[in-house]
């Protein structure tokens, strides 16, 4: 699927797309009216190395499992204008050595930040008891120490005398740590106190984003769904999809056919480009690329069922050609319906000529009045009259164009298509199903028809056509006299082909 077709596809389910992104969108919202922001602030402590503390005798545990407990988490609710909008409180190693990050998420800025602080004061705290419950129990040992220093207890005996020196160097060494380790530095500070939070939580318009998006890529998603399944043609790559030829799209058929049989006038056969008449000469070069055209080619147009004006369609291809300068007749071959002779000759019936045509008022192009049968059509077009009927008129103009009725209502389709050198067959956007197309096609084939491939007729217009370009006429510019007299040599020679004008 290319680019176009893939755009094209959404455009034809725009408001399944557009609804489903409406509803991403509110989803969104909604769920974030409905969610809570987090913000979160962080605040950086510095605790002593619990390996130079043990030197002076202290034992300090850096473990940040206090933040978890019942008290600190009371204590950190307390200072916060809303307690409940705590929501957790972690910390980890910071990349400094020696370094714990302590991180709070609440639901205000304010909150958020004071409580990162209090934890982090509550941290230094806990260091600090550790601290200072080592150094008392230094105490405790070291007075009772002291109380095994009986006075003059190292003068009774040797023994004695021994214990006493032993006792005195530990309560030496006991004193000293003590007095180191009232002068060390605190074991824990707040390097750095939490002074902004930042917002932590996806923010409510990137919910609504994202639940647009996701909207958007459900109601695409949808749409493929919708196109995988859908039976009906919706543009020419639907074509692709059974393997047969798209020969492009006829633009704005339906309103170009009601103005044409108010007006009584082919739209092709105006000096007034719009969308149908525009799409019918690229579907015209479509088929000189497409058919090998000799002396007599036979052209059969047809539809693949009701519904599409066969007729108009087939008119205003048939004057496209003769306007590009060969001789076409147009044979109706409709003998059900026929429409040719009221869109070709709206002012009646008039005398054909001897060759059994009648001249139009487009140039080049003539008419073969519809022929009446008291016998059924389908049998009537497979006589010998009739295929002799036909090469005569073959023998008398370069293209022979002829309707059919719709393919899958009746056998005359397929009965003139084994006559013609080529046939085009017409689809319905949005109505016509593609197995429908098959099977037209396989009974054109089967007749020995030579389908060229598939045309999409459409109401709207396509292909980004504007819907009207007017002719600005002739105003301000020269008229044509003949060819200029040059002063010596051969005068240039001019075109043979006699001037068309196209009639009112």
């Amino acid at each position: 699927m290319t680019l176009r077709e893939f755009w094209a596809l959404v455009l034809f389910s725009r408001w399944i797309v557009i609804g489903l992104t409406v509803l991403g969108l509110l989803g969104g919202m909604l769920y974030a009216l409905q969610s809570v922001q987090t913000y979160s602030a962080q605040a950086f402590v510095q605790y002593a190395s619990p390996d130079e503390l043990l030197k002076i005798g202290v034992s300090v545990n850096p473990d940040t499992y206090v933040l978890q407990s019942t008290a600190v988490l009371d204590k950190v609710k307390s200072e916060m204008a809303d307690p409940d909008g705590l929501q957790e409180i972690k910390a980890e190693e910071g990349l400094a050595p020696n370094t714990v990050v302590i991180t709070a998420y609440a639901t205000s800025v304010a909150d958020a930040k004071k409580a990162a602080n209090t934890a982090a004061a509550e941290y230094v705290a806990a260091m600090q008891r550790q601290f200072d419950n080592s150094i008392t129990a230094m105490d405790a040992k070291a007075v009772a120490l002291s109380e095994l220093l009986p006075e003059g207890a190292a003068d009774e005996n040797t023994l004695a005398g021994a214990e006493y020196a032993s006792v005195i160097t530990q309560y030496q060494a006991l004193t000293s740590q003590i007095a180191s380790a009232l002068v060390a530095p605190p074991p824990a500070s707040v390097r750095t106190a939490a002074v902004k939070a930042t917002l932590s939580s996806v923010p409510r318009r990137v919910m609504a984003v994202v639940g647009a998006l996701l909207g958007a890529f459900l109601g695409v998603a949808a749409a493929v769904v919708r196109n995988a399944l859908d039976t009906k043609l919706r543009s020419t790559a639907s074509i692709g999809r059974i393997g047969e030829t798209a020969l492009g799209v006829l633009s704005d058929v339906g309103p170009n056919e009601r103005a044409s049989r108010e007006t009584e006038r082919l739209p092709v056969a105006g000096r007034t480009a719009n969308a149908f008449t525009q799409s019918i000469r690229e579907l015209r070069t479509a088929l000189q690329a497409t058919m090998t055209y000799t002396d007599g080619s036979m052209l059969v147009v047809t539809a693949v069922q009701p519904g599409v004006p066969g007729g108009f369609v087939t008119a205003n291809l048939a004057a496209s050609f003769a306007l590009s300068g060969r001789r076409v007749i147009v044979v109706s071959g409709d003998l059900r319906q026929p429409s040719l002779t009221s869109l070709l000759l709206p002012e009646g019936r008039p005398r054909p000529d001897p060759s059994g045509t009648v001249p139009t008022r487009v140039p080049n192009l003539r008419v073969v009045l519809p022929l009446h049968t008291p016998l059924d059509p389908a049998d009537y077009l497979a006589t010998a009259q009739v295929r002799q009927r036909l090469d005569d008129l073959r023998a008398s103009a370069d293209l022979l164009v002829m309707d059919a009725p719709p393919v899958m209502v009746a056998a005359d389709a397929a009965i003139l298509s084994a006559y013609a050198d080529a046939t085009l067959v017409i689809a319905a956007e949005g109505s016509t199903r593609l197995n429908v197309v098959e099977e037209a096609l396989t009974r054109l084939r089967a007749a020995g028809g030579r389908p060229l491939g598939v045309v999409v007729a459409s109401d709207q217009v396509r292909g980004g056509y504007q819907p009207e370009y007017s002719f600005a006429g002739d105003a301000g510019h020269s008229t044509w006299t003949g060819p200029p007299t040059y002063s010596g040599g051969d005068p240039t020679p001019t075109s043979s082909l006699p001037a068309q004008t196209i009639l009112p």
